[in-house]
């Protein structure tokens, strides 16, 4: 039902840089599960930031994570 379904809904898109040292975004439902990620890696922080708030906004919050392993 409705309740299912809010909570795969995006709530904050974390913004890393992967191991390339790139910089990569994903959105991350309330229940903790990534429902999207970008499918590539950006060379500027802010080009990914760039195309997360194109797809999301300020429906959800950002934050930046460490290096991924």
């Amino acid at each position: 039902g409705l309740e299912a379904l809010m909570s795969r809904r995006p709530v904050r898109v974390e913004l890393y840089e992967d191991t390339a040292h790139e910089w990569r975004w994903r959105a991350v439902a309330a229940n903790g599960k990534t429902v999207a990620d970008s499918a590539e890696g950006y060379v500027e922080k802010r080009d990914a930031l760039g195309e997360a708030w194109a797809l999301f906004g300020e429906t959800v919050t950002y934050s930046t994570q460490a290096l991924e392993p």
